[in-house]
């Protein structure tokens, strides 16, 4: 596996903090949603929960991919752990 592309993997691994940000801040987007009942931003999170399940996809497959060379990712602690 080239080096670009090990990175490139890194990153998407390690992205699941901000994916899972993503998905909190949208489910409170939502909950607000029902108190509002704006049709626009029902629109708007469906097409940012497929967006962001989709970069969920991504990220799981690219750690079934290689999952000993995604090891160098992860902090030493869970390196240790795993």
């Amino acid at each position: 596996m080239s080096p670009q592309l090990l990175v490139m993997l890194c990153g998407i691994v390690t992205a699941g903090g901000v994916l899972y940000s993503a998905l909190l801040i949208m489910l409170m987007v939502s909950l607000a949603n029902l108190f509002f009942h704006w049709r626009t931003l029902d629109l708007l999170i469906s097409g940012c929960g497929a967006l962001l399940f989709s970069a969920y996809l991504v990220s799981v497959s690219a750690w079934a991919a290689q999952p000993s060379q995604m090891l160098s990712c992860l902090p030493r602690f869970v390196q240790e752990w795993a």
